[in-house]
């Protein structure tokens, strides 16, 4: 992320302010959760594979649980599915993991690949001076 305001070499720092901290985590996680949404953090690798599973099958822990109440007709589940919505990212996990297994032309650095591109995209400004 060179070329952002506050990066770790500002002046009279020597590393990242609080700020600049949850700034930067923040725009991982956004990056993280729009990969997830479009599908793209793919791999072949198998380990990778089955972590993403067991990471994505805890995630879903509320879908999975709370189905079978809500079929029965029960108005528990509703309630967990609103209120914990973890199971979102679990379901995106699981569904880049059946696109990993059915796309046989996946580079294993594809994710990597990504990361670079948007360093190289706009979010890079060169012009931008420091207050």
């Amino acid at each position: 992320m060179i070329g952002w305001p506050g990066y770790r070499n500002a002046d009279g720092r020597s590393g990242l302010g609080y700020f600049e901290s949850n700034a930067e985590w923040g725009h991982m996680q956004g990056r993280i959760l729009r990969m997830l949404i479009t599908g793209k953090v793919i791999t072949r690798n198998p380990i990778f594979l089955f972590g993403m599973f067991v990471i994505g099958m805890i995630y879903s822990l509320p879908v999975i649980l709370g189905l079978p109440d809500i079929l029965a007709g029960g108005g528990s589940g509703w309630y967990v599915l609103i209120l914990n919505p973890t199971w979102i990212v679990g379901l995106l996990i699981l569904k880049n993991i059946l696109i990993a297994l059915k796309n046989d032309e996946i580079q294993d650095n594809e994710i990597a690949e990504e990361m670079l591109d948007d360093a190289n995209s706009s979010a890079y400004n060169p012009n931008h001076q420091e207050e």
